[in-house]
């Protein structure tokens, strides 16, 4: 048990023990990025701002519970310069009393303890805690290796939806090609009708003009065959004048 204890404190004072969630909205999966950021560029005002304001205004996020303890562990992280004692124990009966079935509860307890001890500056009260967190270490660490195990198995489902995602974006893809080969079809026979409307145009045009040569066509054809009547009813006459004048000769 002793050699669990400091190994423990090494991991919690690492921050190795926080495990995010495979999945998470978009806009909290940034707030939470952000607070890790900052946190590990040593700004530890800001992480802990980020990670307070992310508990607070999303507490039903699947990550506010990974926020609210891990606003409360900046307060006391040892290469934090503005480490507060005080505001970490308010922080973490906080988190007790808004996650207590979180699998970080009995963490948060441990420290609740060993800073309330450390505060009233009471040795054998801090023994005392250290000894429950070398107590709990064993049940902390069944619950790392369950939520390793969770861990997996979300991994597992992110693997699955992330392949289920690039078959979707490969379908998607392909239906944005038929679709810009469909623009360019639809587009080649917005041109064709142009141009057949404006040869329709061009061919009424002729239809007319051929419709108003014929018009005149018809109406000379109408004159010549006047002209072709009375021509013939001339010679009709000629002929019956040169009868007469035979009978008149025979005579």
């Amino acid at each position: 048990m002793k050699n669990v204890l400091p190994t423990l404190a090494l991991v919690l004072l690492s921050g190795c023990t926080v495990l995010m969630p495979a999945t998470q909205a978009a806009d909290e999966a940034n707030l939470f990025k952000e607070a890790e950021s900052s946190f590990s560029q040593e700004r530890y005002r800001e992480s802990y701002e980020r990670y307070h304001t992310l508990a607070q205004t999303h507490p039903n996020s699947p990550t506010a519970e990974q926020a609210a303890f891990q606003a409360a562990f900046v307060l006391i992280y040892h290469k934090n310069p503005e480490k507060n004692y005080k505001q970490a124990i308010l922080e973490f009966e906080a988190f007790q009393a808004a996650y207590p079935r979180s699998m970080l509860a009995n963490e948060a307890a441990t420290w609740h303890e060993i800073l309330i001890a450390c505060d009233r500056s009471k040795t054998d009260e801090l023994q005392a805690a250290l000894d429950a967190l070398g107590r709990k270490s064993v049940v902390t660490e069944k619950e790392l290796q369950l939520a390793r195990s969770e861990q997996l198995a979300s991994l597992t489902e992110r693997d699955r939806l992330r392949s289920e995602n690039d078959e979707l974006s490969k379908k998607v893809n392909d239906i944005l090609t038929e679709k810009e080969l469909l623009v360019k079809e639809k587009s080649l026979m917005l041109h064709e009708r142009d141009v057949l409307t404006k040869d329709k145009a061009a061919l009424d045009i002729r239809i007319g003009a051929l419709l108003e040569e014929r018009k005149h066509l018809l109406e000379a054809k109408g004159k010549l065959e006047k002209s072709l009547h009375d021509l013939r009813m001339v010679d009709v006459k000629m002929e019956k004048k040169r009868k007469n004048m035979r009978n008149e000769e025979k005579k």
